[in-house]
């Protein structure tokens, strides 16, 4: 059986829209934050396969004050991939059309 690990920071639970970005810039996928800390994320698409292990991702706030991090993957199961955010690390330049859907 696996060691209980803490999490080094608390999780809220969240229903955001974000989206993967990866490939420079040419490729995103919509997701949905299902929980989220200072540190990283849970987050849920259809096809996860296609996501690299590192990426961007851009989660969008209620506020409309949305976010981007630079993040890589910890574990993938099931339609969900648990990310951490790479701290100091800045988000790769995106085209116009891998931010916004309606490009």
């Amino acid at each position: 059986m696996a060691e209980f690990k803490p999490r080094a920071a608390e999780r809220r639970r969240c229903y955001l829209n974000a989206r993967f970005v990866f490939n420079g810039g040419y490729s995103s996928l919509e997701a949905v934050v299902r929980n989220i800390s200072r540190l990283g994320a849970r987050i849920e698409a259809d096809d996860l396969s296609i996501v690299p292990s590192e990426f961007d991702v851009l989660i969008s706030s209620f506020s409309g004050d949305d976010s981007r991090h630079r993040a890589r993957r910890i574990w993938r199961h099931d339609g969900a991939m648990g990310v951490a955010f790479i701290a100091g690390a800045e988000p790769m330049p995106i085209r116009a059309e891998a931010a916004d859907p309606h490009y």
